[in-house]
């Protein structure tokens, strides 16, 4: 797909870290696969991962 953000580069799949912010706590979560723009690194989730 083409990339919301940069709008030039295409995504491909790989695995990213998630970092998220509650409170207090900080919790980094690695190997999370994503669809990933080659041109800016903006990622992607999906609907089933974000579950």
């Amino acid at each position: 797909m083409k990339c919301i953000i940069c709008k030039f580069g295409e995504t491909n799949a790989g695995k990213v870290m998630v970092t998220l912010h509650r409170r207090e706590a900080t919790i980094i979560i690695k190997g999370v696969p994503a669809e990933i723009c080659d041109n800016c690194g903006e990622y992607y989730l999906s609907d089933e991962i974000t579950e």
